[in-house]
């Protein structure tokens, strides 16, 4: 909401420093048709995947505080993984706080990424050598229940490429 509302501010600004008469239907049309790949992005249905970016403890209690939103009730396994230059620390025990199953994997390909055994918890938390055998799992163990995948933008984008191929 607090993009949606800057972009309405700048778009208001920029039209007026144009004189351009920007109308509410105009605004109303460009946030129906704005997208934000990684941002609470749903890839599949069924099984029902998405992806979030949250890469910060700022994105993981916004991302969770989408997943209580659009999912109620409804349990979720959080497939993790975090680079080691962030506040891991503070991410994982807010996500540790939330209702939801929470599993570790590394971030693939990327040198910054947090080793599994250095993250907090990682002893008494489900870990995966990758994302992929993670969602293996949860579609095994957990097919009617959705899975998101964040922690970082690296990793939604190697799911983002890998499930979607070059299909946007």
């Amino acid at each position: 909401m607090q993009n949606a509302a800057l972009a309405i501010t700048a778009s208001r600004l920029a039209a007026k420093a144009m004189n351009w008469p920007l109308q509410p239907q105009e605004i109303l049309r460009g946030l129906a048709q704005n997208t934000w790949p990684a941002r609470m992005e749903k890839l599949s249905n069924d099984p029902l995947i998405v992806i979030d970016g949250g890469h910060n403890p700022q994105g993981i209690a916004a991302m969770l505080s989408a997943v209580k939103q659009v999912f109620k009730d409804e349990r979720v396994t959080l497939i993790v993984g975090v680079l080691g230059d962030k506040d891991l620390t503070t991410m994982i025990a807010e996500l540790e706080a939330s209702a939801e199953r929470l599993w570790l994997v590394p971030v693939p390909d990327n040198p910054r990424a947090e080793a599994l055994a250095d993250y907090p918890d990682a002893g008494k938390l489900r870990t995966f050598a990758s994302w992929q055998e993670a969602l293996s799992a949860h579609l095994d163990e957990f097919p009617d229940e959705p899975v998101v995948l964040t922690g970082s933008l690296y990793l939604a984008s190697a799911v983002r490429q890998t499930l979607l191929g070059g299909k946007d």
